[in-house]
Order: C-alpha cells, then sequence, then structure tokens
C-alpha cells in the first residue's frame, strides 16, 4: 500500500509552500486522482493517491 502523507510533508517533498500543496490536493481530490482517508481532521490531514490518479502519473512520466 501507498505511503500516507500530510500537505506538510507533500511541501517538503515538493518544495512548494504547504498554501499551494493544498489547492492543489484539493483540486486532485476534485478530479479522484487522490483521496483524503481522515477528511473530517482539521489538521493533519492524511492523502494517497487513487487508481487513476497512478494511471494518470504513470501516462505523464511516459509521454511528457
Amino acid at each position: 500500500e501507498k505511503k500516507l502523507l500530510t500537505p506538510k510533508e507533500i511541501s517538503k517533498i515538493v518544495n512548494l509552500i504547504l498554501n499551494h500543496v493544498s489547492m492543489t490536493l484539493s483540486e486532485l481530490k476534485e478530479c479522484d486522482l487522490v483521496e483524503c482517508v481522515n477528511d473530517d481532521s482539521k489538521r493533519g490531514r492524511l492523502y494517497k493517491i487513487k487508481p487513476l490518479g497512478e494511471k494518470t502519473l504513470s501516462w505523464l512520466n511516459e509521454n511528457v
């Protein structure tokens, strides 16, 4: 299973400010590419990539 990451952890990995990561995660969630596994939490939300997100990421890595 994929590792669950917080927006703060993701921001450190991709070197973007937390606000931008949070906005992007919201958009990816709307597109069914990621899932927040503890959506009721106000802080420390955990995200994981969904199967459609995996397929999209794989396609991007191969074609872009």
